[in-house]
């Protein structure tokens, strides 16, 4: 791995919430908001956005564990912004 990544280093995407990212279990609409699974990819690839300049050619990331809190709804058009 590269040099330079530091605890406290962040990346930021961005999404807004469509019927795609809807709260589902087999294919049945639970709710039409935003889903913790969907969440759960944001925060990955954002994780991921943070790592890709510092791998080396042949490193890749693995993830170890993911720990979040909804603090809010998301309907569908919200703007996310995901740090």
């Amino acid at each position: 791995m590269k040099l330079g990544l530091a605890v406290g280093d962040t990346a930021e995407i961005q999404a807004v919430v469509s019927e795609d990212m809807f709260a589902r279990f087999e294919g049945q609409l639970v709710h039409p908001a935003y889903s913790t699974v969907s969440m759960v990819y944001h925060m990955e690839w954002a994780a991921r956005q943070l790592i890709l300049p510092y791998l080396e050619a042949g490193e890749e990331g693995v993830g170890g564990a993911v720990s979040l809190k909804h603090l809010g709804m998301a309907a569908e058009g919200a703007r996310l912004i995901i740090t």
